[in-house]
């Protein structure tokens, strides 16, 4: 890949991990607002907090990153005439990639367990949709974009 579509690629990552970092650390602060009665109750919050939470800090890694790697490269317009990437670039763009995923996996749980906050019903449905959702995000990252 050269540098400048990675580029292209880095900024367009760093810009859906913004949107879904800012989005995963309001649900964070819901989950860390809810009362719960019930111990179950309370531990399925906790769960649902923690994972908001490292989806909000790896989101927020995987901005900064891909954020760096386009300043990276902007600060040196010759590169993008080469062939290969440079290795700070390429660093920024796995970085990125890679705390993207943990991002999106830790949201993806958080919105998983989220139903069985109020039935036992939806809480199978929540779990289910986002193990689906889990699994076609990881085909398409791995499989399809090669993070």
């Amino acid at each position: 890949m050269i540098p400048e579509s990675a580029a292209e690629i880095q900024n367009q990552l760093a810009f859906i991990s913004a949107v879904l970092g800012g989005f995963s650390i309001s649900l964070a602060i819901g989950w860390l607002q809810m009362g719960a009665e019930s111990e179950i109750m309370k531990r399925t919050v906790t769960w649902a907090a923690g994972a908001a939470v490292t989806a909000a800090l790896s989101l927020l890694v995987a901005t900064v990153a891909g954020a760096w790697g386009v300043i990276w490269l902007a600060e040196r317009p010759d590169m993008g005439r080469q062939a290969q990437m440079p290795g700070p670039l390429l660093t920024a763009f796995r970085l990125s990639g890679q705390a993207f995923l943990l991002g999106i996996s830790a949201l993806l749980v958080s919105l998983g367990i989220s139903g069985w906050t109020r039935s036992r019903a939806l809480g199978w449905a929540t779990s289910a949709g986002a193990g689906l959702a889990a699994i076609i995000l990881t085909y398409f990252l791995i499989g399809v974009m090669g993070i």
